[in-house]
């Protein structure tokens, strides 16, 4: 009977060793899937931060082309407005004057 109770202790022993030798393993396990989440989980912010940056550029070119198709039309009606304004006065100016044929006489 001492002998039965040895081996049955000596078995619990055992079990309650290779438990613990599990648990270990199953924190490590647990720690690289937590440090591999981590690691997908900034490469996802990574990602999102790209894709943010490349929306923000895009935004900015887009406005900035905007910006300059505005100004070019400014520019362009700056330039109609000065050109009329040109014409009227250069036409009004030179339309009403009359210039009779002289005669140069030699002195």
């Amino acid at each position: 009977m001492d002998s039965f109770l040895d081996q049955q202790q000596k078995l619990q022993i055992a079990t309650v060793s290779e438990n613990h030798r599990l648990k270990e393993h199953v924190r490590k396990l647990s720690g690289l899937l937590d440090s591999s989440s981590a690691t997908q989980q900034q490469k996802s912010n990574d990602k999102d931060d790209v894709l943010s940056n490349n929306v923000n550029t895009r935004h900015s070119k887009d406005k900035n082309d905007k910006q300059n198709e505005n100004r070019v039309a400014e520019y362009n009606n700056r330039q109609k407005k000065y050109l009329k304004t040109k014409s009227i006065i250069v036409g009004g100016v030179f339309g009403s004057i009359s210039t009779p044929f002289i005669k140069q006489s030699g002195i």
